[in-house]
């Protein structure tokens, strides 16, 4: 019996964000429907979250991706579909 499964890439990009997420706002862990201004983001911490990312990820990703919908799972989504 198979297991129903995330797309393709979907797990290991969002278990990036999360961990950077979690670093860059000093938590232990975050999850995918907190909301990033919620937990104290401000720009400058966005701004260092999206370039560790980009470095991790290998992709170009414009914070204006975050500043659009601040849900941390959303944003994982969408830099997802920047990979695939």
């Amino acid at each position: 019996m198979t297991e129903t499964s995330p797309a393709a890439g979907t797990v290991p990009v969002e278990t990036t964000v999360l961990r950077v997420f979690a670093e860059v706002l000093g938590r232990d862990a975050v999850a995918g429907e907190d909301d990033f201004v919620e937990l104290g983001g401000t720009s400058l911490s966005a701004a260092i979250a999206v370039s560790k990312l980009e470095g991790a990820l290998g992709v170009e990703i414009p914070l204006r991706l975050l500043m659009e919908d601040t849900r941390i799972g959303a944003f994982a989504e969408r830099v997802g579909a920047l990979t695939d």
